[in-house]
């Protein structure tokens, strides 16, 4: 195996913000399931809760608790899956357009790479 050293001149902003936008997506997807299986949770905790304390009176109330955390976990996986992407698009341009910035005033960021 040859080694040889890489110097990073340039990054592209556009595949830079892509690439942190699909990274984003992503790893939002994964709050999101995380997520849905805490407030499922919650929900099936609360109506059992509920119902085995109050009994029939509290079947209304408890669903009406139960309703509300759904309507919360719907609004907070349209955030992560809308916001998290779009965050990361922009920190993503914003972070290589700095980074090319510096390379351009330092001369390059140098590392070594292991040909195959």
């Amino acid at each position: 195996m040859a080694k040889s050293v890489v110097k990073i001149k340039h990054l592209g902003l556009m595949s830079t913000g892509k690439f942190f936008a699909v990274f984003w997506f992503i790893f939002s997807l994964i709050l999101t399931v995380v997520f849905g299986i805490m407030f499922g949770g919650m929900a099936l905790l609360m109506t059992v809760i509920g119902i085995g304390f109050g009994g029939s009176r509290a079947l209304l109330p408890t669903l009406m608790m139960a309703g509300m955390n759904l309507v919360t976990f719907v609004i907070m996986a349209v955030i992560l899956l809308v916001v998290y992407p779009i965050m990361g698009f922009i920190i993503g341009v914003v972070g290589a357009f700095a980074f090319n910035v510096v390379v351009k005033v330092s001369g390059g960021l140098a590392f070594d790479a292991e040909i195959a």
